[in-house]
């Protein structure tokens, strides 16, 4: 159909004015077609934090530069480029090791895989299973909300190997006693995602419940009625 619509105007113009129209061809044909082209822009990011040396901060370190490598490839064509962003990212003790290692040229600097596995050789010595699951098994709810406990259940078991199976049985003991009650009257859900979801929808209905208990008017206390001792008469007793 769009060449249809394309060749009824042309027809038109060869029969009513043939001249005009072989013109136009030819100073078509002889012009060339130029294309413009966009620049691309780079995505705009935040740089990681600075990495200090804190264990527990590695690997995000480590996951924060790659994923600058990955979005700007340009601006970090060698491997040694992508090492001395991350050592220019290093403060206190890593910074110390860091410099040390590039200004004696070692070999790991003109590898980025070699140079972020002998920075968590170093400051992250602890095997990421063995810590998650030292994490998982200490990791509890509280009176936090329980949508925040899977933030930091989901954050502690991605170092983790554990199955779905073990997820789930570690993820019910870390939740408070009060979503525990509510779960023993319901049929228990068959996957982790299920009882995450399941979870969240008790505790915002006991938190709504709570809402509602607090803006109910509070009834006003009963008048006390005094029983009047009648006096004894002591004219009587005269």
């Amino acid at each position: 159909s769009g060449d249809l619509e394309w060749r009824v105007p042309l027809d038109l113009l060869r029969t009513s004015n043939p001249t005009q129209h072989g013109t136009a061809a030819q100073t078509t044909s002889a012009s060339p077609v130029q294309f413009r082209f966009s620049p691309v822009h780079k995505p705009r990011l935040v740089p990681p934090e600075v990495f200090k040396g804190e264990p527990k901060h590695c690997r995000p370190f480590l996951t924060q530069c790659e994923i600058h490598f990955e979005l700007q490839p340009s601006s970090f064509p060698t491997e040694r480029a992508r090492v001395a962003y991350v050592i220019s990212l290093l403060s206190d003790q890593a910074k110390v090791w860091g410099t040390a290692e590039w200004a004696r040229d070692s070999p790991i600097c003109y590898n980025y895989r070699a140079f972020s596995t002998e920075l968590m050789r170093i400051f992250n010595p602890i095997l990421p299973s063995r810590e998650a699951t030292r994490g998982l098994l200490t990791l509890e709810q509280g009176a936090r909300r329980v949508n925040n406990y899977i933030i930091d259940f989901h954050a502690v078991a991605a170092g983790s190997d554990w199955n779905e199976a073990a997820l789930m049985d570690v993820f019910y003991r870390g939740l408070s006693d009060r979503i525990k009650d509510e779960l023993s009257t319901r049929e228990f859900p068959n996957s982790l995602e299920e009882l995450e979801s399941l979870t969240t929808r008790i505790d915002l209905r006991l938190i709504e419940r709570q809402r509602e208990g607090s803006r109910r008017p509070t009834q006003p206390a009963s008048p006390v009625l005094h029983r009047l001792v009648p006096q004894p008469r002591l004219d009587i007793l005269l």
